[in-house]
C-alpha cells in the first residue's frame, strides 16, 4: 500500500510538472499568436517532450540499453530522434500554413536546425529523467527492504515472548530432573540453552559460527526424543569456522524443516544429511534428506524457508545463492552466503 502511494505521487507530480512546462510555453505563444494557435503548438511542442522523454526512459532504455543491445539501442535512438524533427519542425509548419498563415512559408535549413537542437536538448533531459527514476527506485527499494527486515526482527522477538518465560521456569525444573533422571536433565539443559540463545542471541545483528553449530545439535538431540528410532545423522563440518560470525538463525529454518518434513518417527531409518563448509570466503550450508510428510512432487519448503529467503535478501541483497530441490522422494537445500572482514569474530 505504502509503495504504491509512492508510486501515485510520483505520477501526480510528473503531472504537474507538465502542466506547469505547457502552461508556461502557452503564455509566452500568447503573446503574439491567438488562443487556438498558441494551444495547437503548446501540444505539438510538449507532446514532443514526452515522446522523446518517455520513450527514451520506459522503453529503450530498460529493453535495449539495459540489456546490452547497445546496437539496436542506438538505431532506435535515432529513429526516435528523426519522428520528433520531423514532428517539431515539418508538421509544425504545415499546420501553420494550413490553417493560420496569411501567406505560405517554404520550408528551410533553419526550421531543420531548430527542430534538431530541440530534440537533442530534449533527449539529454531524457536522460537525466531517467536517472532521476532509477534514483526514486532505488530509494523504494532500500525502504522496502528495511520495512521488511523491521517486520522480520519484530517476528523474531514475537517468538521470544513464550521461550523467555519457558527459560525462568526450565532452571528449576532442571534441579528437580537432576535427582531424578540424569538424562531428562540433560535434555532441559539442552532445552534451556536453546532458549537462552532466543533471548540472549538471536536479536543481535551477528552471532558467532561456533554458536550457531551448538544450536543446531541441541535441536537435533532434543527432537531425537520425539522419535521411535534412532535417526541415522551424517553431520560433516569443514574449514575454519572458528572466527567467523554471521546473522542469526539463518541455517536453523533448514534443519527445523527436515524434522517437520523429512523424519517418519515410526520408520526403521531417518537418514538426514547436513554438510556445513568453508570455503574461499564463502559458507556453504547443504542439508539432504527423505520427504515423509508431504508429496514429494513440487515441494519446496514450509513457512520458514519462506521467511528465510526474505531475511537473506534484506541480508544479502542479491549477493546470496538459495535453492531447494525435491526428487526421487529427497528433499535437498543448498546455502551459500559470502564470508569477508565483516564476517570474522574478534574478541
Amino acid at each position: 500500500m505504502e509503495s504504491y502511494k509512492r508510486k501515485l505521487n510520483l505520477k501526480l507530480l510528473q503531472a504537474i510538472v507538465w502542466l506547469i512546462i505547457a502552461l508556461l510555453m502557452f503564455l509566452s505563444y500568447l503573446q503574439r499568436d491567438s488562443v487556438i494557435q498558441s494551444l495547437v503548438y503548446t501540444s505539438i511542442i510538449v507532446g514532443t517532450y514526452i515522446f522523446i522523454i518517455y520513450t527514451h526512459s520506459n522503453f529503450l532504455v530498460p529493453r535495449f540499453f539495459k540489456q546490452n543491445k547497445i546496437g539496436l539501442y542506438i538505431c532506435l535512438v535515432l529513429l526516435m530522434l528523426l519522428i520528433a524533427i520531423f514532428i517539431r519542425s515539418y508538421v509544425t509548419l504545415q499546420i501553420y500554413n494550413y490553417w493560420f498563415a496569411n501567406k505560405v512559408e517554404a520550408f528551410t535549413t533553419n526550421m531543420l536546425i531548430s527542430g534538431a537542437s530541440s530534440a537533442i536538448l530534449i533527449f539529454v533531459v531524457s536522460i537525466l529523467f531517467g536517472l532521476a527514476l532509477d534514483f526514486f527506485k532505488l530509494r523504494e527499494k532500500q525502504s522496502i527492504m528495511k520495512s521488511e527486515k523491521t517486520a522480520a526482527e519484530l517476528n523474531l522477538l514475537k517468538q521470544q515472548v513464550h521461550p523467555h518465560f519457558l527459560f525462568n521456569t526450565l532452571n528449576n525444573i532442571y534441579y528437580v530432573a537432576q535427582k531424578q533422571s540424569p538424562e531428562a536433565a540433560d535434555l532441559i539443559e539442552r532445552l534451556s540453552r536453546i532458549m537462552r540463545y532466543f533471548i540472549e542471541e538471536s536479536a543481535k545483528p551477528n552471532v558467532r559460527l561456533l554458536q550457531e553449530i551448538e544450536l543446531m545439535r541441541n535441536y537435533i538431540e532434543l527432537e531425537r526424543i520425539r522419535i521411535l528410532h534412532d535417526i541415522h545423522l551424517d553431520f560433516q563440518i569443514k574449514g575454519p569456522v572458528e572466527n567467523i560470525s554471521l546473522p542469526p538463525l539463518l541455517m536453523m529454518p533448514l534443519v527445523e524443516n527436515i524434522f517437520k518434513h523429512g523424519i517418519n518417527k515410526r520408520a526403521l531409518s531417518n537418514p538426514i544429511k547436513i554438510e556445513l563448509h568453508i570455503m574461499q570466503k564463502q559458507l556453504s550450508f547443504r542439508t539432504e534428506n527423505n520427504i515423509f510428510s508431504v508429496s514429494p512432487s513440487g515441494y519446496s519448503g514450509g513457512l520458514g524457508i519462506t521467511n528465510l529467503k526474505k531475511r537473506l535478501i534484506c541480508y544479502y541483497n542479491t549477493n546470496f545463492e538459495f535453492s531447494t530441490t525435491a526428487e526421487n522422494g529427497l528433499f535437498i537445500s543448498q546455502l551459500f552466503i559470502p564470508i569477508d572482514e565483516n564476517n570474522m569474530y574478534h574478541n
